[in-house]
Formats: structure tokens, sequence, C-alpha cells
């Protein structure tokens, strides 16, 4: 009850497991892959597994979380969490169907793509089985890694499928054949109608069914002749795909009908955000290039956000004479589809220059120097796949700078997204429904930015606490039907724990309190939270204008000195020291995390001093 379940249960979990300073690929590193409360049940987009670990790319201790069957599977074969340590001695996977656990042999599996992988796996343990797999980039230990649940849903950007090469363990498998009970069986239904009732008479669902994620595309995105949404609607989209219980089937079946790579079939979360990363790689590309950079990417186990980010700084340093052909071995770096092929494969396989790419922008700074580090985007490690200058600083920006995680949108994205240009009295209500307290919403509302983005984001996280613990979609087209209330009703009606909506807010404010807790034992603290300094030197759009950060609202020039009140506020906010971003003592002793104080060393003072 105190750390609900999936997100809260994985972090307190990786807390007692992990062991500070332990390598993040070394067999003493966890990982932990947890259900939430509502997964296996009808509640509305309950689908989400989180897995936790300690993550090579950053060295931080941080969560991903995925779509599709994997925890519906988990929960209706008896279990909420695995916890995986060690290193097999030969390549396996493991395979749980109900009470029968194993480690399989998967010497035949290694070295095949993940997408094969996943296709065997299924043939051999029936189609109604969930894969989380990995392909040679996960082999390979590549940081720039991820894993894909059933071939489609993204899950460990920041090198998860490394985690599980390093332990030479290809696949999760699950199949259940069990149910999952609910307490109250007729609440539980009633709160279920009453959600669906509200999602059926969403006048938007039409398009969002039609369109998915592609709705949400930039104007400059959706007249884009190579991939814009006449493209998506004629020549890409084959149909839609959805986890279990969910209301708007944002999962994509793309398909090329003609050309070269006629026939060809991805799967995959949505086409907006990776087509424009690849149509980056190689501008002058047809459409169905794109989608087979985007097809190698994912058989590779590659991040598209951060390869794409990646490859483009690459160039640019080759152009600037930065990167040499000695350092490509001859390889002339352009941005085109035979370049972005070629690297995609030396990246996935730790050969020539992508041995370099396959640990991510710092991997280039390790090797470059300095001048690599100029233009880069990236924090704690991460590659963003945000641009303030480009957006503004809502919190899907900002919160990249202060997620132990590193540059990822996780927790600052979807779940506090109010709607481009929204008012602020949508912002009251939005905040209000998260849980924010009416005293915090007056707060985050008393800003001459027209919001806090600062103390806006605490809740933003919380809010991805609450629906990650819980097993709910935090894609803003779900659990925009969701609220602080509902979430504490669902909760109650399912497990016969009665809990108020505020305190299921504690306990995801607990949660996350613990995942800072775990990176400060990692030595991060203050000095890692900030934005890529290329952020605040203007920036060139296709027309040739200068994009600045600017407020969300786009009526102010930001400042570094601007940024740093805006983290001020957050800690502020959280109940953590300013100077260091630690939680003090007070803040963990009063959310019942008083040995967690202890172990880090608080007083009344203040942190102990600690170096990293």
């Amino acid at each position: 009850r105190a750390f609900i379940g999936g997100f809260g249960v994985n972090h307190k979990l990786a807390y007692d497991l992990i062991k500070p300073g332990v390598g993040a690929l070394s067999p003493e590193n966890v990982i932990v892959v947890g259900a939430g409360v509502l997964s296996g049940t009808m509640a509305p987009g309950s689908s989400r597994i989180s897995a936790t670990t300690k993550f090579p790319q950053t060295g931080a201790i941080a969560s991903g979380n995925g779509g599709l069957k994997f925890a519906a599977e988990l929960k209706a074969a008896g279990y909420d969490h695995l916890v995986i340590t060690g290193k097999a001695d030969r390549p396996g996977y493991l395979n749980i169907v109900d009470d029968k656990v194993e480690i399989c042999d998967a010497g035949n599996l290694w070295g095949q793509d993940l997408c094969d992988t996943t296709d065997a796996l299924w043939q051999k343990h029936g189609g109604n089985s969930s894969v989380i797999a990995i392909g040679q980039a996960g082999e390979n230990l590549v940081g720039v890694s991820l894993t894909l649940v059933d071939r489609s849903a993204t899950l460990g950007k920041g090198g998860l499928a490394a985690v599980m090469g390093s332990k030479n363990l290809k696949a999760l498998v699950v199949r259940g054949t069990g149910g999952v009970a609910v307490a109250d069986h007729l609440r539980f239904l009633k709160l279920v109608d009453r959600h669906m009732e509200r999602v059926r008479k969403y006048p938007l669902r039409p398009e969002w069914i039609d369109k998915g994620i592609n709705f949400t595309m930039t104007k400059a995105d959706w007249e884009n002749p190579r991939i814009g949404m006449e493209i998506y609607l004629n020549k890409v989209k084959q149909g839609r795909m959805c986890c279990p219980s969910c209301t708007m089937a944002d999962k994509e079946v793309l398909g090329v009908r003609e050309g070269e790579h006629q026939g060809m079939l991805v799967y995959t979360a949505g086409w907006s955000g990776r087509s424009r990363n690849f149509a980056s790689c190689c501008p002058d590309s047809s459409y169905d290039k794109v989608m087979k950079c985007l097809d190698a990417a994912n058989r590779y186990g590659i991040d598209s956000h951060s390869f794409s980010s990646i490859f483009v700084h690459a160039v640019r340093l080759y152009e600037q004479g930065v990167i040499t052909n000695a350092d490509t071995e001859g390889l002339v770096l352009r941005r085109d589809f035979d370049t972005t092929m070629a690297l995609l494969y030396q990246t996935a396989h730790r050969q020539g220059l992508g041995d370099t790419l396959a640990d991510g922008m710092v991997g280039m700074n390790r090797r470059f120097g300095p001048e690599a580090e100029i233009e880069a985007n990236f924090v704690k490690g991460l590659e963003t796949s945000q641009d303030a200058r480009v957006t503004g600083l809502g919190t899907m920006e900002f919160e990249l700078a202060l997620n132990p995680r590193g540059g990822h949108h996780s927790a600052g994205g979807s779940p506090s997204y109010a709607g481009a240009g929204a008012s602020v009295d949508k912002f009251a209500s939005h905040c209000a429904r998260m849980g924010a307290p009416p005293d915090a919403v007056k707060r985050i509302l008393d800003s001459p930015f027209g919001f806090n983005v600062g103390r806006l984001s605490r809740y933003a996280e919380d809010w991805y606490a609450t629906l990650s613990s819980l097993g709910l979609c935090n894609r803003a087209q779900i659990n925009r039907f969701h609220s602080i209330d509902s979430c504490a009703d669902l909760y109650s009606a399912t497990t016969g724990f009665e809990i108020s909506p505020e305190e299921l807010e504690t306990a995801a404010e607990r949660a996350w309190n613990v995942k800072k807790a775990s990176n400060v034992r990692e030595g991060f603290d203050r000095k890692d939270d900030r934005l890529p300094p290329s952020w605040f030197q203007p920036l060139k759009d296709a027309e040739g204008r200068e994009l600045r950060i600017r407020d969300y609202y786009g009526t102010k020039d930001l400042t570094p000195e601007d940024v740093e009140y805006l983290f001020d506020d957050y800690y502020d906010e959280r109940g953590w020291t300013r100077a260091t971003s630690i939680p003090s003592r007070e803040k963990l002793e009063e959310l019942g995390l008083g040995d967690i104080a202890r172990d880090l060393g608080l007083t009344a003072a203040g942190p102990a001093s600690r170096t990293r």
C-alpha cells in the first residue's frame, strides 16, 4: 500500500537490491519488471509494464515503461514482479507459464534480430504469449539500445537491452491462463462503464483512432510531402493495434505499398516521431526508405530518437572536420539512406565508427573531445528527443533536465500535457486532475511565464508515478480520461483497500523520492540537472529564422538564470534542498522514509558532503 505496485514497488525493490556503485553491465545489477495493480483487469488503458534497472548509458537507476500484453499475461500467470540478477553461462531466455518458470537455451536465437526472435518464440510457445526480446544491439551491449514488447511497444531507452545482453538474457516470455480477481466487481464495473461512456462521447476519438499520435503532428510535419498525413493515410497506414483494455488503439501497423521495399510491414508505437527521426537522417529519401530505416532500428533494437540525434551530430562533425575519414575507416558521412543504414548496422554490431556511436553523445564526446559537445543535445548522458527552442519550455522539455533517467520525457510529457496554447484555466483544472492541491495550483499559476513549469513538473512526475504504479497508460489520449479521484476509486475497488486521492498522490510522491534517493547514492545532485547548453544558442529553422528557447506561451526568451530560478521552484515544491537537489531529511521522514534519510547521511542541517 505504501508504493502501490508497478513503478512504485519496482523502485523500492531497486533501492533495496541494487548496491550503490555497481556496474550497469555487471552480473550484480538487477532488472525489476513490474505490472501495475490494475494490469490484467478491464480498467481502461491498464496495459503498462515497468522495467527498472541501472542504465548503462547514464549510470542512473530508472524505469522504462511500455504497453501491449506483457503486464496482463504476467498478472494472469500469478505474478506482479520479476527480479532478475546474475548472469547465465550461455545465452538463454526466461519462459513463464503460470507456475512453471524456466530458463531455456537461446543458442539458436543469439545473433538473430529482435523481430525474428519474437516470431520464433511465438511459434514455439504460442501467439498468446507475450515477448520482450533484444536484438543484436542488446547482445553487443550498445548503450542506445532498447527492447520491444511484442515487436511493437518500446521499452528501456538508454540500454535496458544491453543490461539483458550482459546477462546473456535474450528474451522474456510469459503466458498466463488464470485471471485477475477484483475485490468489488460491481463497483469496479460501474467505474469502468462510467469511464467508457466519457470516452465514447469524446468528440476527437474518431480522429485519434484514425490518425493516432500522428494527429498531433506539427503543421510542417502534417504537410511534409515525404512523411506527412497524406503519405501516412494513403501509402503507409495498414491498420491499428491496441493494448489490452485500450480505448484508442494507438499502435501502428505500417506497410510499404510500392517501390524497392514493397510488402514490408513494420509494427510500431507511432509513425510521426519515428518518421521524423529518420527523415532528418536522410532528408532526400522517399517514405519507403524512411520505413526501411525504422524497420532496421526495430530489428537491431536501437532507439530511433537517440540514433537520429547522434547520426545528425556525427555528420555535422564530419562536415566540420572534427571527424575524419580515418575515424570512419573511409565511410563518407552524408545525411542519406545508405549512410544511415550503414551506421545503424555498425552501431548495432559495434563496428567502425558505430562502436563510438553505440555509447551515444557521451561516447562521441569522449572520443572527439570538447568540439563534439558544443551542439550536442543530451542530459545526464541521454539524448533529448525535444528541443525547447522549437516547442517552448513546457513540462516535457523542462523535466528532461530533472528526470534521474536523463534526457527522456516520460514523466513530463503526455501525463502533464494540457494542449498546445492551453489557457491558464485549463491548466488549473488539469493540475487538480493530477492531484495538485489548491494551494499548489495557486503557486503554479503565479508566474510571469503564464504558469510555473518548475512547480508544475513536480505534480507531472507524481502523476506519472501514479499511473505507472497502477499500470495505466500515460499517453495523453488515454490518461486524459483518468483523474486522481478515479484512480483512487479503481484502486479501492480492485484491491479492497480503501485509499483516498490524497493518500494515492502521497504514495506516488514517496515512490519518486525513492527513485531520487537511489540516484543520490550514485552521486547525482543539482550539478547534473541541466538543460543542454546548446538550447541557449539560436537555432535556425528550415526557413532561416532564428529560434530561441522561450516559455511555453512563447512570450519571453529565457536565460540560463530564468531556468535556474525554475529549478529552485521545483526543488522547493518537492521539499528538497535547493543547493543540492537532495531530498531533505524532513521530507523523507514525512513520507515514512526515515531509514533512507539515515542511509543517505542526512541531518537537520542538510546532506552530508559527498562527491561523485
